[in-house]
């Protein structure tokens, strides 16, 4: 989760060192690299924490198929947390969407922020409802369990 966090600063530290008046290209490609590395060592460290929890897992960071191997590798009582887990997020987000957005229109009325903003907190929250809807379409017509 740390290192979730490090990657959002560098990230926006990234992005905000453009919007200044004088842009220094050296920090701009130092927070970049920055940045990368962290990403891999993200995935490297979920490796090394999941081969000393489970040694007999064949897992690699490097696969491209890291994610679904790990969830195939999981137990039913692992899938379930995730599962609850996942729908607990989803909800949640769902009302931080609905937040953003009443606080966006209230901008827009009160200093004339403009759309482009609030378009953009609809499009993800609209792309976050199909992709929800779609998976459940696709479990609940094909007859397939969620495991």
């Amino acid at each position: 989760m740390i290192i979730t966090i490090v990657i959002i600063i560098s990230s926006f530290l990234f992005i905000s060192n453009f919007d200044s008046e004088k842009i220094n290209i050296q920090s701009s490609i130092l927070l970049l690299i920055i940045l990368f590395e962290m990403i891999i060592f993200n995935k490297k460290t979920i490796e090394l924490i999941l081969r000393k929890i489970n040694p007999e897992k064949n897992l690699s960071a490097n696969d491209s198929m890291f994610q679904a191997k790990i969830y195939e590798s999981l137990d039913e009582a692992e899938k379930k947390l995730i599962h609850k887990c996942s729908y607990k997020v989803f909800v949640t987000i769902n009302y931080v969407y609905m937040i953003i957005a009443l606080i966006l229109m209230i901008c827009l009325l009160a200093f004339n922020i403009g759309l482009l903003s609030l378009f953009i907190v609809f499009i993800i929250w609209i792309a976050n409802y199909c992709i929800y809807f779609k998976e459940t379409l696709k479990y609940s017509k094909s007859g397939k369990k969620l495991n």
